[in-house]
């Protein structure tokens, strides 16, 4: 009896594992699509299909409904791998996005995906017919099928470089200005002024300013009422830190005053030396620049008002303060 049963037994034992085969779904077919950008440096479509083969059990056929797209670019530093599975019709079933600066992390993350979905999907993809197994590279139209996958290479437009900014940058403006102690009263007045200023750092510019103020009030100056006039041409050598700025400054200057009431009309003092310095703050927009600064001047040689030949008042050093706005041509 015993010997009755041992090939019966061995017989179904050996057969189970051809059951389960026969019982077992053919894998599904499936479409793939692989895009590398430019820039790239991600596995090739050879080294990709391995690994999609060693994640996932499918069949890769160019004719398939299902469609499987897989397109990686580069992000700065990090890979980008965008992947969509999508049926006959074109509806998306799934999509996954992961990113890494190893592109070939970002495409394994993909692997995974695909078979965690096929699993899921399996019940509802069409299952590739019986016939000879093809290769997991579907083969190109009259090439053998050893060929791999092509790699449609997305060719991305050229980045237009960054426009070049000038190395020299012209301002043209206009300050209005308070001026204290080279006049006998304070005077207001405005100033025009030309720069050149270098865009590279460090950055410096070469200023000239054109200047006029004038009293506020008159001055009783020997209870004689006095009016001024203080004219100013200034060159300035300024350096930049930010939005900070600070200038030597050389120039020459005139002082005019008017006597109101029972003088002779307008005497000019002669033409003297200002040497100074200039502290201030601006800011730069595209088109204009808003700046403010104060201006500390010393006069070596001194001015003076005189009436009747004698001496009225005299000054040795100024301030001024300023605000201006220039504009970019």
């Amino acid at each position: 009896m015993r010997t009755r049963l041992a090939p019966v037994v061995a017989l179904a034992l050996l057969g189970a594992p051809a059951a389960a085969r026969a019982e077992r779904p053919p894998p599904p077919a499936l479409r793939l699509e692989y895009t590398r950008g430019l820039g790239t440096d991600c596995l090739d479509e050879h080294a990709l299909g391995e690994v999609l083969s060693g994640s996932a059990e499918f069949v890769a056929r160019p004719d398939a409904e299902y469609r499987f797209v897989i397109t990686a670019t580069r992000r700065g530093r990090e890979h980008h791998v965008d992947a969509a599975f999508s049926d006959a019709t074109g509806k998306v079933l799934w999509t996954r996005h992961p990113h890494d600066p190893s592109c070939t992390e970002a495409l394994l993350d993909v692997a995974s995906s695909l078979s965690l979905e096929l699993g899921a999907l399996q019940t509802h993809l069409a299952p590739a017919p019986a016939s000879a197994p093809v290769p997991l590279v579907a083969p190109v139209p009259l090439v053998e099928p050893a060929v791999p996958l092509p790699v449609m290479i997305a060719v991305e437009p050229p980045v237009p470089p960054p426009p070049a900014h000038p190395s020299l940058e012209l301002d043209v403006g206009i300050d209005a200005v308070l001026a204290m102690g080279s006049t006998p009263n304070p005077t207001l007045g405005a100033g025009v002024f030309v720069g050149v200023r270098s865009a590279a750092l460090p950055a410096f510019s070469f200023e000239f300013t054109g200047r006029a103020t004038w009293s506020v009030v008159g001055a009783q100056e020997g209870w004689v009422p006095v009016r001024s006039t203080f004219y100013a041409g200034l060159l300035s050598l300024c350096g930049h830190v930010r939005i900070a700025f600070f200038c030597p400054v050389l120039g020459v200057g005139q002082l005019d005053h008017r006597v109101l009431s029972g003088g002779t009309g307008i005497d000019a003092t002669r033409p003297f030396a200002i040497v100074g310095a200039r502290i201030g703050a601006e800011h730069r927009f595209p088109r204009f620049v808003l700046r403010g600064y104060l201006q500390l001047e010393g006069l070596p040689g001194g001015t003076e008002i005189a009436l009747h030949s004698h001496e009225q008042w005299r000054a040795s050093v100024g301030g001024v303060a300023g605000l201006g706005v220039a504009l970019q041509p």
